[in-house]
């Protein structure tokens, strides 16, 4: 809340700046993620500027006093070079003295085990439409690198879409 500006990398739906915002921060909120379907959610929220795209696509006009990059977002980097390509990206945005927050999940947790089950399920869109997303976690997982995919369907869709990703628990 003390920082002037605040840059969420991999903001999802909104969550952790829509509370920054609900509670009075009177700075700049800039919430980063690459998938559409997340950020048509965060944009429900008014008083934050939401962007399409990741660390390496998107160049700020200013620099920021804060990024946090938060939950499950920064094991998607998987390779040494796709993190060090954004952690020089965080710092070209970061004003002197900005601070950078992030988290990983603990690998030895296995979580990725409950994802399934956890994370599909069927919710109403903005239309009225039920869509369903199934999560699918390829097995085995070998290493510490898991493959999933995210499946959304719905009745009035000529397909349903599917969206794969890699994440890294190291």
């Amino acid at each position: 809340m003390s920082a002037d500006s605040v840059l969420d990398v991999g903001c999802g739906t909104g969550a952790l700046l829509s509370l920054a915002n609900d509670r009075g921060h009177q700075g700049r909120l800039v919430g980063l993620d690459p998938a559409t379907g997340m950020l048509d959610q965060a944009r429900k929220q008014q008083g934050v500027e939401w962007l399409q795209g990741d660390l390496n696509t998107v160049r700020f006009d200013s620099q920021f006093d804060l990024i946090v990059v938060s939950g499950h977002a920064f094991q998607v980097l998987v390779g040494d070079e796709e993190i060090r390509v954004a952690m020089a990206a965080v710092h070209d945005a970061l004003t002197d003295g900005g601070r950078f927050a992030f988290e990983t999940r603990n690998p030895a947790i296995r979580e990725w085990e409950r994802w399934n089950n956890q994370f599909s399920g069927t919710v109403v869109d903005a239309s009225g439409a039920q869509v369903r997303m199934e999560v699918d976690v390829e097995h085995p997982v070998i290493g510490d690198i898991v493959r999933f995919s995210h499946t959304f369907s719905s009745v009035g869709w000529d397909r349903p879409t599917l969206s794969r990703y890699l994440t890294s628990y190291r």
